[in-house]
């Protein structure tokens, strides 16, 4: 045709448009057969899809496995689809990102430790988190007994500050009794002057979590979720609770939460097993000195030992609060060991 086209023009001295026009053919379409047989291809293609050459599987499930998976979505698989939609359909290279995922979230599970506790009043843990609750947003800032599970929560009409923390955590503190650790997050309202001199002045030795790692207060986080649920009961999403009545449902949401069976305390309530003064940990000023200098000589030992692999000296810090709660058997871990089991990755979550 193209041949047959380049003769007309050159005998009859005619424009290619008018040529087209009388052959029927659109200028357009002459115009993509002449790039194409200019660049050596035929000047119309095989119907259907490209043939792609061999695929390359090793290499695809290996970078489906290097993105870095979420629990419900894995970031960079968009750019990996695009990279690869020229040799596979979307839904296969889709089913190997899920893949990957499962297997990545399989073994977080396995290396994941639970932990059992044995004595109430030992470790606390605490964070603030903002709910919508009564037809508004309110904060709580929650501290929750990690052993017994029970649980202390204020109701804030905005995120507290650090005097604020301070304030409550020394009032229960001073009614309940001061545990030995406390743990929380590395927000800036609690690594903060006024809520550590409040520590320092109880002889409690506080640890943090780890950045971007929620799980490991996953005690406290989980408190939260209990009182929301609990909240919820009280006060349906359809009531609108006025701020004067909303301490009234939050105290009663508490106490609903702090007086319900557990199966993980062998049935016993967490207000049951908190105020039990069989193997509630009651420690004096002394021993709360001597307990933070073992725990300081452990970290040292930890960051000095290039087998333990500590970063900083807030892992390590970690790493050795968690060797003397085992050590002292004050907790028990459980956990299936995978052959990727790291001890400086224990959580000590509920």
């Amino acid at each position: 045709m193209l041949n047959t086209i380049k003769e007309v023009k050159e005998r009859c001295g005619s424009p290619l448009t008018a040529i087209c026009r009388t052959a029927g053919l659109p200028r357009s379409t002459l115009a993509r057969w002449q790039r194409r047989s200019a660049a050596g291809l035929p000047p119309v293609g095989t119907p259907g899809p490209v043939k792609p050459g061999p695929i390359d599987w090793p290499r695809i499930e290996e970078e489906a496995r290097a993105l870095e998976h979420r629990r419900r979505r894995s970031l960079g698989s968009g750019e990996f689809h695009r990279r690869w939609r020229g040799v596979i359909a979307r839904r296969p290279l889709q089913r190997l990102v899920e893949k990957a995922r499962r297997e990545a979230m399989a073994k977080d599970t396995d290396d994941a430790v639970s932990v059992e506790w044995f004595n109430p009043g030992l470790v606390w843990g605490m964070d603030p988190t903002e709910f919508v609750f009564g037809g508004g947003k309110v904060w709580f800032h929650t501290v929750r007994d990690i052993p017994s599970r029970f649980t202390f929560a204020r109701l804030l009409d905005r995120a507290p500050t650090g005097a604020v923390i301070a304030k409550f955590i020394d009032e229960l503190m001073t009614s309940h009794g001061a545990p030995l650790f406390m743990r929380f997050d590395n927000a800036a309202n609690e690594n903060c002057p006024e809520v550590t001199a409040v520590l320092n002045k109880h002889g409690v030795i506080p640890f943090n979590s780890p950045p971007h790692y929620p799980k490991y207060n996953g005690g406290t986080e989980k408190a939260q979720c209990e009182l929301q649920r609990s909240l919820a009961v009280r006060s349906t999403d359809v009531i609108v609770v006025q701020p004067e009545h909303r301490p009234a449902y939050a105290t009663l949401a508490l106490h609903d939460m702090n007086h319900l069976p557990r199966r993980v305390i062998g049935g016993q309530t967490a207000c049951h097993a908190f105020c039990s003064r069989d193997r509630r940990a009651i420690i004096t000023k002394w021993e709360r000195r001597e307990v933070a200098d073992e725990v300081l000589l452990i970290a040292g030992a930890v960051l000095n030992d290039e087998k333990m692999n500590a970063k900083t000296s807030k892992q390590a810090w970690r790493i050795a609060v968690k060797t003397w709660l085992e050590s002292h058997e004050f907790i028990k871990l459980k956990t299936r060991v995978s052959p990727n089991y790291q001890p400086e990755n224990v959580p000590l979550s509920a």
